[in-house]
């Protein structure tokens, strides 16, 4: 399955007769297994994020995958399980309570034992109805995005076998193709794939936040993490924490920033945010306002430094950089307060500029104002 690049449907490629010599049952675990044979049925990888795909379609689900089978007549709450199973929300939710995720490196294994700890909402008729829908548009838009990737590699074969006077194959599979093509063009493939994957699972995210009416803070915690801070957890993505963040990210932190610490005041003092940004450092300034109305915070508020701040903050960023061993630097940040202005200085990496970083910034900012009282 995960070779195949499909995460909400299983196609036919994957499935194959079980030889003569791998029809057994094992002592222990005996015959239950093949309660989960029957469709409907949900195939769960142990490497959570994998895949978690519906299917209408009998078959055995192998060793160390896991199962979730039903009667018929309960297909479409499967289906809208399954998405529910595939948001950021459940991600959240099992990775504290799985043992090896976040533990060894590059593991995500889950067990049966913790999938089944995960809380349920309840499903509405309508919700079920909204959320199949979601699910069957999921699995076309997945398909026509493989197809499309599976159309590239198939041509670049095509001129493979003409130029042996051969004849293509209709009936290879994806995984196969891939692995006829430069490495190239196969990492190009797989990462269009991974972005309608990724575009994916922002519209599943949506659809369970809002159906489960899910409070903004913990949507902002989960969003945050599970895009941003859990990549830590995988080496290779190393590179998507640390890269200068956009200006709509900027922006999202300011205004976080800015109801953080509204809503610390009395009415009638608001806080404005502006962010000029650099390759080296991002400076955010806080002004406190007299006025009874929330500044409005808009793209204007977010530029990019002239020479003049760009040289300034480049050597603020050198200053802040410390050296504690050959390979190791510690990168710090800084806080001014200047009336009442506050300047804030940190690194261009965009885990330090979050919307559940702005949080912690706001209240290290008011800790520090009420231990100057």
């Amino acid at each position: 399955m995960r070779s195949s690049l499909f995460r909400f449907s299983v196609p036919q490629i994957v499935l194959s007769n079980i030889p003569d010599e791998m029809c057994y049952i094992r002592e222990r675990g005996g015959d239950v297994g093949l309660f989960l044979t029957p469709a409907p049925h949900i195939i769960l990888s142990p490497v959570w994020g994998s895949y978690v795909t519906f299917s209408d379609v009998d078959f055995l689900i192998p060793p160390r995958q896991m199962g979730i089978a039903g009667p018929k007549e309960d297909a479409n709450i499967l289906r809208a399980l399954s998405i529910y199973l595939n948001s950021s929300l459940v991600s959240y939710y099992i990775f504290f309570h799985a043992q090896q995720w976040g533990v060894f490196r590059q593991a995500k294994l889950v067990s049966i034992t913790e999938v089944r700890k995960v809380p349920i909402p309840d499903f509405t008729q309508s919700k079920i109805e909204e959320l199949v829908a979601l699910y069957q548009d999921l699995v076309d838009a997945e398909e026509q995005s493989i197809s499309q990737a599976f159309s590239k590699v198939k041509s670049v074969q095509l001129k493979l076998l003409n130029s042996n006077q051969s004849k293509a194959s209709d009936d290879i599979s994806v995984p196969d193709l891939l692995s006829k093509v430069p490495s190239v063009q196969k990492n190009q493939i797989t990462k269009e794939v991974a972005e309608f994957h990724a575009t994916a699972q922002r519209v599943i995210d949506e659809k369970i936040f809002e159906l489960f009416a899910i409070p903004e803070d913990i949507r902002m915690l989960v969003t945050d993490f599970v895009q941003v801070r859990l990549l830590l957890d995988r080496p290779a993505a190393f590179e998507r924490v640390i890269r200068e963040p956009d200006e709509q990210e900027l922006l999202d932190y300011a205004r976080e920033l800015r109801d953080e610490l509204d809503g610390f005041v009395e009415d009638d003092t608001h806080h404005g945010i502006s962010i000029t940004y650099s390759p080296d450092l991002i400076e955010c300034i806080i002004d406190v306002v007299d006025t009874d109305t929330p500044i409005t915070l808009d793209s204007s508020r977010v530029r990019p430094g002239d020479l003049t701040p760009s040289r300034i903050l480049s050597e603020l960023s050198r200053s802040l950089r410390e050296q504690v061993s050959q390979w190791i630097y510690v990168q710090r940040g800084l806080r001014l307060f200047d009336g009442p202005r506050i300047h804030l200085y940190k690194s261009p990496r965009l885990i330090d500029w979050t919307r559940t970083q702005a949080m912690n910034d706001a209240g290290d900012i008011l800790g520090e104002v009420l231990t100057e009282l």
